[in-house]
């Protein structure tokens, strides 16, 4: 059962239900709840990726892509080095008030936001889907600070392919945008395109896939602040996406996709009165977490047996030297 939709299939097919409506609606959470908690398990909740990030004369804070979940370096290609990462405390520490311009030696995790980019200046938004079936019932909040400092929250509605915007105004220099959260007026409503935010300057702020409900993406600020377009390499850690299409395919082992259904399923079948089956469904979960938690537990046993080692007060200034500095290792 390697799709998302034979799974889907497969698990409404117990439940004596056809694949529309509300229960396919619950079946779809279900398998995507099941489907985090065993790519944790089988700790393959994230992939190795890189992507270039281009830097502005005179702006130091960035937003990374929305799948990024842990920064591992940052390769500046053209200078041949490397960009390190300080916490937050040591950047205030050594940089208070500080606005040196330069190629950065430095970054931190400036925090989350619901933008990968700020507006430019204080003003409306603008918000349109890429689809034009995304009308009347689906609509979008957004939460962040006026002119004046004030946390403000508007929800606009979502006009299809054309552009809508907000009534309020956002300040980047007040803290900006905070968060982006996509509703509907009921449970059967999804959302079909992907919503494209952008500032009154047409500066495009965030892209929401249809899968995803609030985008959050990590900031980071550099030291000195760049003075110069700069295309870094960003390698990171990413989430892997929900399933949302019947053909996706669980990017897991195919060992594990019974476990998805399994485990789905035991959350799933009770609604619909399976409660025997949601019986069987637990037992082969609990077995099937069982198996794939003693193979993610094997290590290889390198345990070194070290034997007449010699104690001495000091240590010597280049290496041990078996023999003369320690005794010889029998065996």
């Amino acid at each position: 059962m390697p799709t998302f939709g034979k799974i889907k299939l497969d698990l409404l097919t117990y439940a004596g239900e056809d694949v529309a409506g509300d229960p396919e609606i619950m079946a779809e959470s279900a398998i995507n709840r099941a489907y985090r908690r065993v790519l944790r398990a089988a700790r393959q909740d994230t992939l190795r990726r890189e992507f270039p990030l281009v830097t502005a004369s005179g702006r130091a804070q960035y937003g990374m892509p929305m799948h990024v979940k842990h920064i591992l370096n940052i390769e500046d290609p053209d200078n041949d080095k490397s960009v390190g990462e300080i916490s937050a405390s040591e950047f205030d520490l050594r940089y208070p008030g500080r606005t040196d311009a330069g190629d950065p030696d430095v970054y931190y995790i400036l925090g989350a936001y619901g933008v990968q980019r700020q507006p430019n200046s204080a003003g409306v938004l603008s918000v349109v889907s890429s689809s034009t079936a995304d009308v009347t019932n689906f609509f979008m909040r957004v939460s962040g600070y006026n002119a004046s400092g004030v946390l403000v929250n508007e929800q606009v509605t979502i006009n299809g392919t054309t552009a809508v915007s907000t009534t309020a105004s956002f300040a980047p220099a007040q803290g900006g945008i905070d968060r982006l959260i996509k509703s509907s007026t009921n449970s059967s409503y999804s959302f079909t395109g992907s919503l494209t935010v952008t500032d009154d300057d047409s500066n495009t702020l965030a892209i929401i896939p249809a899968w995803e409900e609030s985008p959050e993406y990590i900031w980071i600020e550099f030291f000195p602040v760049p003075d110069s377009v700069i295309t870094y390499t960003v390698r990171c850690l990413s989430y892997k996406p929900d399933l949302i299409n019947d053909d996706d395919w669980p990017d897991i082992g195919k060992e594990y996709h019974d476990l998805i259904m399994y485990d789905a399923g035991q959350e799933l079948l009770p609604n619909f009165g399976k409660r025997l089956d949601a019986a069987n469904f637990a037992r082969m979960a609990k077995d099937g977490y069982k198996a794939l938690k003693s193979q993610s537990s094997r290590r290889l046993n390198k345990a070194q047996v070290f034997a007449d080692v010699s104690r001495s007060a000091a240590l010597p200034r280049r290496p041990l030297i078996p023999g003369v500095d320690i005794g010889l290792a029998s065996g």
